[in-house]
């Protein structure tokens, strides 16, 4: 399974954006050692000089294909600052990124704020469903699926979920 499983656009008058839903499932296992952290770290500071924006969140979401994380994220807070207009958006691919991470609740919590900030509530949706189903998966506590129905009232998975509370 690819980093990818399907694409979502969303287009306003000046532009059309894609997303990406992620799957944990594609992570590799591999990690970055300091050397490479530190190496995109300068790239990260390289680029954002540009001042370029295209070049700049191109970057940043190069970050997430490569499994650097932690640099996607801080990417991702400086785009924040920078570009007020991609709050959204910024605030998902966090969320992505604390998702790959393995910490769902932050995830989550990034997930609600992109959705405040008028990332595409589908998305959302598949996102917070994601995170508080592998909660769930991790330690069974059905909560996790009562959150995501709090969450997410009238959601794609609300049946879903009442499949798994009706157990």
């Amino acid at each position: 399974m690819g980093l990818f499983d399907f694409f979502k656009s969303k287009k306003n008058k000046n532009s059309e954006t894609v997303y990406g839903f992620a799957s944990k499932e594609a992570e590799s296992g591999k990690g970055l050692d300091q050397d490479q952290l530190l190496q995109l770290r300068e790239q990260l500071l390289q680029v954002m000089a540009t001042n370029d924006r295209d070049k700049e969140f191109n970057f940043a979401s190069g970050l997430m294909l490569k499994g650097a994380y932690q640099p996607c994220i801080e990417a991702y807070e400086k785009l924040m600052e920078k570009y007020p207009d991609s709050l959204g958006s910024c605030e998902s691919q966090i969320g992505a990124a604390h998702f790959f991470l393995g910490d769902y609740e932050k995830a989550i919590q990034f997930y609600l704020q992109a959705r405040d900030h008028g990332m595409d509530a589908d998305m959302m949706d598949d996102n917070l469903w994601e995170a508080c189903d592998t909660l769930y998966q991790v330690d069974g506590n059905k909560a996790h699926i009562e959150r995501y129905i709090e969450l997410c009232p009238d959601g794609s998975y609300v049946r879903k979920a009442q499949r798994i509370l009706a157990k």
